[in-house]
C-alpha cells in the first residue's frame, strides 16, 4: 500500500539539497532564513512570500531521528537540517504581520491562506520533531501559532472552501501545541462552517465553482483536524464527497483539471490514507494510485516546480510519519468500484463512463475536453478547438458549471459558445494600486473583499489558475456529442457557420491518441468535425495536430 507514498517521500528525500539551496543563509542578512530566492536573491520580488517558508517544515521534519540513518549520506547532517530548520523558523517570526497573518499574494495582503497553510507546515513539523524541537525554537513556534490562531479565529475564507477546512486543521494544530482551548472552539467552528457548504451532488464550493484538486485539498486538511481533534463529524460527509469524486478518478490516479474552476491537477494523499480507515472506497482508490508506476505524474500537480515543492514537500513526510499508526483496508483492484454506464453529474457538468476496461472523461465544465482510456493507458485526449482570426482567438476551453448535459440512448453531448481567450497579467499600474490600498490594515481587508467579489462574479480564481478568465460569447455556437460502439467511440463538433466564423484564418484541433480517424465535412450552415477512435490500435502514442486554412471550408 505504500509504495505510491515511500516514492514521493523518497523524491522529497533526494531532492532536499534543492530546498536548501534557495534559502538566504548569511546570518548578517535581514532575510536570514528565507527560502523565497526572488526575493532574497535575485530582487525580482518586492516582499516576502510566506509560503516559500514552509520548506523549513520539511528539513524539520528531515532532521528527526526517523531519517538518522540518511544523515551525512542521501541526506545534510542532523546538525545543519535543524540549523536551517531554526534559520526559517525565526524568518518565519520576522515576515509574520503584526496582527498574526502573513502575505503570499502581494503585500499587505494578510492572506488567509498564507497564514493557515504556514502554521498547519510548522504545527505539523513540531508535532513530527516531538521531544527534538528545542527550547528556542518551541517558544518562537509558539509565539507565531498563537498570534496566527488568534487571527484566524476572528476570520471565515467565505469563497474557497478548502481554505475554511484547512483553517480548522490549523487551529486545531495550534490548540494541539499551544494547549488554548479557545482555539479548539475556533476549529470546531471552522469546521462546522466547512460541512454547511456541501452541495447535494457532495463537492464544496470553490469561487463558487467545482474544482476537483480543491475537492483533495479539503479532504485532506479535514481529515487532519478530524486525526489531531478525534472528532468524527467530518467522516460521514467526506465520505459522501469521495463518492462524488470517484467516477472522475483516472484509472492511473490523476484527474482531468480542467473539470475544475481553478485547473488543480492534485489528487489526495494525507486524506485519503486517514479516511481509508473508515472508507473501502477511499482504500479502494489508493490501491488505484498505486497502480501508476510513472512517478512523473504523481510528481507534477504538487512537487515539480520550486514553489510547490516548497509548500508540500511535508505532506509526503507527514504520511511517513503516519504509517505506524494507520491500518488500510485490504481492498484489492478485483473489487471495481467504478460505477458502470454514465455518470452525469448536472450541477457540475461532468460526465464520466466506465465499462470492463473502457474509461471515458467528459469534462463540460471545462469545455468538453475528452480524455479515453483503455486499462490505465492514456489512448486519446482531445483538448478542444481554436479559431483565430488577425486579432481575435476563440477556444472552446473556459470554467462553466452551468453548461447543460443530455444523454439521447448512447449518445452524450452539450452545447456551447466559442469563448475569447482572454488572461490575466496585472499591469504595473495594477500592482502599484494594490500597493498603495493595501498598506492600512483596514483597507487591505477592504481591497480583498472587492477583489473576492469579482472573482466570484467572473467565476475566476485570477491568481492561482492559468485558465482564461472570459466565458462564453455567444458569437460563435458549437455541439459536441460522443457516442460509444462496439469497437469504436465517435467524438464529433458541429459549429454554426456566421460572420465571426468567415472573419477567421484558421481551425487548431489538437488531440493525443494511439489510433483515430478524423473527418471534416460542411453544409451551408455548419461544419462538422468528427474523431473516430479505435479501441484497439498501435501501442505508439502521438500528439496530432491539424490546422484547417479556413478558406477551405467556408
Amino acid at each position: 500500500m505504500w509504495s505510491d507514498f515511500d516514492s514521493q517521500t523518497n523524491y522529497v528525500i533526494k531532492n532536499a539539497w534543492r530546498l536548501i539551496s534557495l534559502q538566504d543563509k548569511e546570518i548578517s542578512s535581514p532575510s536570514y532564513g528565507s527560502f523565497h530566492y526572488a526575493f532574497w536573491r535575485d530582487k525580482t520580488s518586492e516582499f516576502a512570500d510566506a509560503r516559500f517558508q514552509e520548506a523549513g517544515a520539511t528539513i524539520g521534519i528531515l532532521s528527526t531521528k526517523k531519517y538518522t540513518k540518511l544523515h551525512g549520506k542521501t541526506l545534510p547532517s542532523r546538525e545543519l537540517l535543524y540549523i536551517t530548520f531554526s534559520a526559517a523558523l525565526e524568518n518565519l517570526f520576522n515576515i509574520q504581520n503584526t496582527d498574526g497573518s502573513f502575505d503570499e499574494w502581494y503585500k499587505g495582503e494578510r492572506g488567509f491562506a498564507a497564514t493557515e497553510f504556514t502554521s498547519i507546515a510548522f504545527g505539523l513539523a513540531a508535532i513530527c520533531l516531538g521531544d527534538e524541537l528545542q527550547t528556542k525554537e518551541r517558544q518562537i513556534l509558539n509565539k507565531i501559532l498563537f498570534k496566527s490562531g488568534k487571527w484566524l479565529s476572528k476570520r471565515e475564507d467565505k469563497v474557497k472552501s478548502n481554505h475554511q477546512a484547512a483553517a480548522a486543521a490549523a487551529l486545531s494544530i495550534i490548540w494541539k501545541l499551544t494547549k488554548n482551548d479557545p482555539f479548539l472552539e475556533s476549529a470546531k467552528k471552522a469546521m462546522e462552517l466547512t460541512l454547511k457548504r456541501q452541495t447535494f451532488e457532495g463537492w464544496f464550493p470553490e469561487i463558487g465553482g467545482m474544482d476537483l484538486g480543491y475537492c483533495s485539498v479539503l479532504l485532506d486538511y479535514l481529515m487532519l483536524y478530524v486525526w489531531i481533534t478525534k472528532d468524527k463529524k467530518p467522516i460521514k460527509p467526506l465520505q459522501k464527497l469521495i463518492n462524488f469524486m470517484l467516477p472522475h478518478i483516472h484509472p492511473d490516479g490523476t484527474i482531468s483539471p480542467e473539470s475544475g474552476i481553478c485547473v488543480n491537477p492534485y489528487v489526495s494523499r494525507l486524506g485519503l490514507c486517514l479516511l481509508s480507515q473508515n472508507s473501502s472506497e477511499g482504500a479502494w482508490i489508493l490501491k488505484l494510485i498505486e497502480e501508476n508506476s510513472d512517478i512523473q505524474k504523481v510528481l507534477k500537480p504538487y512537487l515539480a516546480d520550486d514553489l510547490r515543492f516548497c509548500r508540500w514537500s511535508h505532506l509526503p513526510l507527514f504520511c511517513d510519519f503516519l504509517k505506524s499508526d494507520l491500518n488500510f483496508k485490504n481492498e484489492n483492484l478485483k473489487i471495481n468500484f467504478f460505477p458502470v454506464g454514465w455518470t452525469i453529474r448536472k450541477d457540475s457538468s461532468l460526465a464520466a463512463y466506465h465499462k470492463d476496461k473502457i474509461h471515458i472523461y467528459f469534462s463540460i465544465s471545462g469545455g468538453g475536453v475528452i480524455r479515453i482510456f483503455n486499462g490505465i493507458k492514456l489512448i486519446f485526449e482531445e483538448e478542444g478547438i481554436v479559431i483565430k482570426d488577425e486579432k481575435t482567438i476563440w477556444n472552446t476551453r473556459g470554467y462553466n458549471k452551468s453548461r447543460n448535459i443530455y444523454l439521447n440512448k448512447n449518445v452524450l453531448g452539450f452545447e456551447g459558445d466559442f469563448q475569447i481567450a482572454k488572461y490575466a497579467f496585472p499591469s504595473f499600474l495594477s500592482r502599484t494600486i494594490l500597493r498603495i490600498l493595501c498598506i492600512n490594515p483596514f483597507l487591505s481587508k477592504l481591497t480583498r473583499e472587492i477583489i473576492d467579489r469579482y472573482r466570484l462574479k467572473n467565476g475566476s480564481a485570477i491568481n492561482q489558475s492559468a485558465g482564461s478568465i472570459s466565458r462564453d460569447r455567444k458569437n460563435i455556437s458549437f455541439k459536441k456529442e460522443i457516442s460509444i460502439q462496439q469497437n469504436n467511440i465517435l467524438v464529433s463538433y458541429v459549429i454554426e457557420k456566421n460572420k465571426f466564423l468567415s472573419k477567421a484564418n484558421e481551425i487548431l484541433i489538437n488531440c493525443l491518441s494511439k489510433k483515430h480517424l478524423i473527418n471534416i465535412s460542411q453544409s451551408d450552415k455548419k461544419i462538422l468535425i468528427t474523431f473516430q477512435i479505435e479501441l484497439l490500435g498501435s501501442k505508439k502514442i502521438n500528439w496530432y495536430r491539424k490546422v484547417i486554412n479556413i478558406e477551405n471550408i467556408i
